[in-house]
């Protein structure tokens, strides 16, 4: 959950674009994880509403899912993408070393 929050600081304050993609699954990962402490905690000192906790934990769960689920189908395909052709490298590859070397 840390990671998710720094990462998103940075890319805001850095200006960079993030998949919805990512975003979502960065969400899920943040919900399941607030649900797990809470889950955590209610459970140790509300033992009479465990049943309840457990409803609670498998709803979020099933969120969590569907929202890591959501992830795949909103990335794009790999074949759809912009490829770049093969010579590329080759004709990259010593500009570079050469840009290296000086």
């Amino acid at each position: 959950m840390a990671t998710v929050l720094v990462g998103s600081s940075f890319a805001r304050y850095y200006r960079v674009e993030v998949q919805n993609s990512l975003r979502s699954m960065g969400i899920a990962f943040c919900l399941y994880s607030i649900s797990s402490i809470q889950r955590l905690v209610l459970q140790t000192f509300l033992r009479n509403y465990s049943n309840t906790w457990n409803v609670v934990d498998e709803v979020t769960y099933i969120a969590t899912l569907t929202l890591l689920g959501a992830r795949y189908v909103l990335l794009p395909r790999m074949s759809e993408g912009r490829t770049t052709p093969r010579t590329a490298y080759a004709e990259l590859a010593p500009q570079m070393n050469e840009r290296l070397k000086a």
